[in-house]
């Protein structure tokens, strides 16, 4: 043991040379480290710690030398965080230790600060446990605050610094953040909100009495107490809380300050919600913020109204021909992510109202959006933007508001006729350009879950529309949206929608495969991905239209193909339809049972498609499952393997040993092969079909060890 052999005075004599000291202060650090079994190594900390505390003076001595201060709060610090729980038990003989670390943290060179954070939080999570915190920790704890708010402060000259260093500094902030909320573990939120809130007090006392106050000298306690929002419990009465919202309108107007208040009401809006009179003055305050020339500051204006209006929804209805009159005349000049906050935030409050109000006003917001997106002939980039907008806009609003249930509103009836007649022009007029299809399937996706069954009339139109739109263009979120419908309405009992249903697939489906023979179906993931979305609600509920259609077959091999994706959500996807169309009732319905009339059409379309693609299939299969497929396959793979094996047997005992003889492999695999080849058979001829996941398991791993064999060592 190094504690009773001279190596251990020898290593704390070297630090008292330059030569020695990087090698005899990482040396103590591992002498620390390893004695955190404490109970086993007491002797050799009761050494160890009287050493170190003796060295406290050289933080002082060395504070002018970055490299040897480092060092000294890297040893400080490991032995606080291991020996933590003595200085909790025993703190009158630990605290010089925990007085020290304090002293590295307030350090001027942040990077040697910052190495002290893990120690607060460590041994803040400790203290917080215990019943009673000792007086002498909760002053250094005291002291530790006011250092890191100190830290905080922005540089008096922000535009001598680079912007990594601005950056580096940011996340910096953010880092003490943290150790705030660790002091609130020892002194409690109260203590250290009060605490932060009289810096920021002192601040502006001293401002009104005419003494210059630096704009960072508000700033910091701002951040903080935006820090500390976390910890505080808004349902107690907080008198502070009341102190801050009071002081917030009359804040300096420099951009950092304005954008610091912004970013604390946003996170003290819980407490807003149970404080209604203080609305209208944080409301006035952050739609006047809207018109800052600091881009950041109105990001930070559309942030805080977007809570405000998520927490105070109910409260702030009577606001909303406030917002909607700010939108109309401040809402051109402003950025496109700053208007999409503002939607957000208007969809809150409307999401609050009773359903028929709500519908009236969400409708007269959806028609001034559609009134600046109208479709005028040609391609024009600008205009295209302002669609893309407006598209935005309204996604954005009606994400947020949902749906009215089953029983439209009465203001809602009409509307679905004359939203349809807008979006079909768009469609039709920009449909080509991706960011519009985008944004337009996703608008008429949420529209759909507003309308519910008002809008079944339009679907066969709807899908004819976004069926010929793919047809042109090939873009994949057609399909998607094309899934969206068919999942909605699939179950209705309407003939004129099955049929639109049935064109839609066939034609979707005959594209699909021109496209996937023009080049490599692995090109073309994502429309690989949405055509599952539409195969998925087919198989689930309109099985006579996927099985019976003269289209099942293609449909069939594209899901086939699909398995040569090396996308893990869209194979894992196509592995479970696959599933579940041969493991259909039809396939498997006992001969003497009443059945549904179909299911004999059913289980040939699907038997005549399997014979043909099963070779395909089983080939794809073991590719995969010895090649790609990720691990959470394989429970899919054993399942389709052993369906296949019940009811297509003869076939299989075909088509496995020509697919494995297919495969490459090298001549060290060969044994494995032939005895998966024996294990299949055996499964068969035992009729025990268990055995074939013990198989093929085997098989998969011996490929697997294989390849592993064949890496380069790592040199």
């Amino acid at each position: 043991m190094v504690g009773q052999t001279p190596l251990f005075d020898s290593m704390f004599e070297a630090l008292a040379t330059d030569q020695l000291f990087d090698m005899a202060g990482d040396l103590l650090c591992d002498l620390i480290h390893e004695t955190q079994e404490l109970d086993d190594n007491m002797p050799i900390v009761e050494k160890i710690v009287p050493r170190l505390i003796a060295l406290q003076p050289q933080l002082e001595a060395d504070k002018e030398d970055p490299d040897k201060l480092r060092l000294w709060c890297k040893i400080f610090c490991e032995a606080g965080e291991t020996y933590r729980m003595l200085i909790v038990h025993h703190t009158e003989t630990f605290l010089p230790l925990v007085q020290a670390i304090a002293q590295c943290a307030a350090s001027d060179d942040l990077d040697i600060a910052q190495l002290t954070f893990n120690f607060w939080y460590r041994l803040g999570q400790s203290l917080g446990k215990q019943r009673s915190i000792p007086s002498d920790i909760s002053k250094v704890y005291e002291a530790v605050l006011n250092t890191f708010i100190g830290h905080i402060h922005f540089p008096m000259d922000p535009e001598s610094t680079t912007a990594q260093d601005q950056d580096d500094f940011r996340s910096f902030r953010h880092d003490i953040g943290d150790v705030l909320k660790d002091c609130c573990y020892v002194l409690g939120a109260d203590f250290v909100l009060d605490r932060t809130y009289g810096i920021l007090a002192d601040a502006l006392e001293r401002g009104m009495s005419g003494n210059a106050v630096a704009w960072q000298e508000v700033e910091a306690p701002l951040f903080a107490m935006r820090a500390l929002g976390g910890e505080i419990d808004w349902t107690q009465q907080n008198e502070k809380i009341l102190k801050i919202m009071e002081v917030l309108p009359g804040l300096p107007a420099h951009p950092r300050v304005r954008y610091a208040a912004l970013m604390l009401i946003s996170r003290y809006t819980p407490w807003v919600a149970k404080h209604p009179e203080h609305i209208l003055s944080q409301l006035t305050y952050i739609t006047s913020s809207f018109q800052d020339s600091d881009l950041e500051v109105v990001s930070a204006a559309g942030h805080a109204l977007k809570y405000l209006c998520q927490d105070c929804r109910a409260h702030l209805v009577p606001y909303l021909e406030q917002l909607y009159g700010f939108l109309a005349t401040v809402g051109p000049k402003l950025m496109q992510e700053d208007r999409l906050a503002i939607y957000e935030s208007i969809g809150w409050i409307i999401s609050s109202m009773p359903r028929d109000i709500a519908a009236n006003t969400l409708r007269k917001f959806a028609v001034d959006i559609f009134s600046t997106i109208q479709v005028v002939p040609g391609q024009n980039a600008t205009h295209a933007k302002v669609i893309i907008d407006g598209l935005e806009q309204l996604e954005q609003l009606l994400d947020v508001v949902g749906s009215f249930g089953e029983d439209l509103p009465p203001a809602c009836e009409t509307t679905a006729v004359e939203v349809w007649a807008v979006m079909s022009d768009i469609i039709a007029q920009y449909g080509a350009l991706p960011d519009i299809c985008d944004r337009s399937t996703r608008v008429i996706r949420l529209g759909l879950q507003i309308f519910h069954r008002a809008a079944l009339p339009l679907i066969p139109r709807l899908l004819e529309s976004l069926t010929s739109r793919f047809e042109n263009t090939g873009l994949a979120s057609y399909l998607w949206a094309i899934g969206k419908v068919i999942q909605r309405f699939g179950l209705e009992d309407d003939l004129p929608l099955k049929s639109a249903i049935q064109q839609t697939y066939e034609l979707c489906t005959a594209k699909c495969t021109a496209i996937f023979t023009q080049s490599a179906l692995r090109l073309h993931s994502d429309v690989v991905d949405d055509y599952l979305s539409i195969v998925t609600p087919l198989l689930e509920q309109c099985p006579d239209i996927l099985f019976l259609s003269p289209a099942f077959p293609m449909s069939f091999s594209i899901l086939v193909g699909a398995l040569q994706l090396y996308n893990t959500d869209t194979t894992f996807q196509s592995i479970g339809l696959i599933r579940g169309i041969l493991g259909h009732d039809a396939l498997q319905a006992p001969q003497d049972a009443q059945t549904p009339p179909r299911f004999p059409l059913f289980a040939k379309a699907i038997s005549d498609t399997v014979e043909k693609e099963g070779p395909i299939l089983v080939n794809h299969l073991f590719v995969g499952l010895l090649d790609h497929f990720a691990p959470e396959m394989m429970s899919g793979v054993v399942t389709t393997i052993r369906i296949l094996t019940q009811l297509w047997t003869t076939n299989m005992q075909q088509w496995i040993p020509t697919v494995l003889d297919q495969i490459p492999v090298s001549p060290a695999l060969q044994p494995a092969k032939t005895q998966f080849l024996v294990d299949f058979e055996d499964a068969i001829v035992s009729r025990d079909l268990d055995k074939l996941k013990p198989a093929i398991s085997t098989l998969q791993r011996s490929v697997l060890r294989a390849k592993d064999r064949r890496r380069p060592l790592d040199r």
